[in-house]
């Protein structure tokens, strides 16, 4: 469980352990958001092992200038309006549906505990753990996916990743924030199928 795991070294090499127990030699690898930072971190790790790599809106890096928003300060309530363009919208209703019993309540509070835990456990105070240091070892070809109203980890750091990446694209998603490829699936998949193939 994530109890072994102190820090991003650690999961590089679970996931590297994980590859190797599945006989995966090589691959195509995407992540969002802290999965972005994880897809990252590995495809520096083991550049012979990921053929393509897609990041999506991911953290790990960070601009004094521009600030990640601090995940863990917010109310649930202010979720929807940082993480979507649309905060009302039919990809924010459909995820930010609140529980409708004190059970789907109370499994909802322990969920988002449970990956606040995680999740503070890779990028807090500040998501930044020395990854740009170790982007320029990526040498697959990279897709940069980013929500062009991402309040949480706003559009600027799409450059700053695609800067350190030697052969790296970004493909900006209009009308989308934190999640593309829920607000706007057709323009992400679109995005994701020609850069896959």
């Amino acid at each position: 469980g994530l109890e072994k795991i102190d820090d991003i070294h650690d999961l590089v090499f679970y996931y590297q352990d994980l590859c190797d127990a599945l006989g995966l030699t090589s691959f195509h690898l995407a992540g969002h958001s802290l999965g972005g930072m994880f897809a990252a971190e590995i495809a520096a790790a083991r550049p012979d092992m990921v053929k393509k790599l897609m990041l999506v809106d991911p953290v790990g890096l960070w601009m004094d200038e521009t600030p990640v928003t601090d995940l863990f300060t917010l109310l649930p309530s202010e979720l929807p309006g940082v993480l979507f363009a649309d905060p009302e919208g039919p990809a924010a209703s459909a995820m930010m549906k609140p529980p409708a019993t004190e059970e789907e309540m109370a499994d909802a509070m322990y969920l988002r505990l449970v990956n606040f835990s995680a999740t503070g456990k890779f990028i807090w105070p500040i998501p930044d753990k020395g990854l740009k240091k170790r982007l320029h070892r990526i040498k697959a070809p990279s897709l940069i996916v980013w929500g062009d109203q991402d309040k949480l980890v706003p559009p600027a750091y799409a450059q700053l990743f695609a800067s350190k990446i030697a052969n790296a694209n970004i493909a900006m998603i209009k009308n989308a924030g934190h999640l593309p490829q829920f607000e706007q699936p057709e323009a992400y998949l679109k995005e994701a199928t020609a850069f896959f193939g």
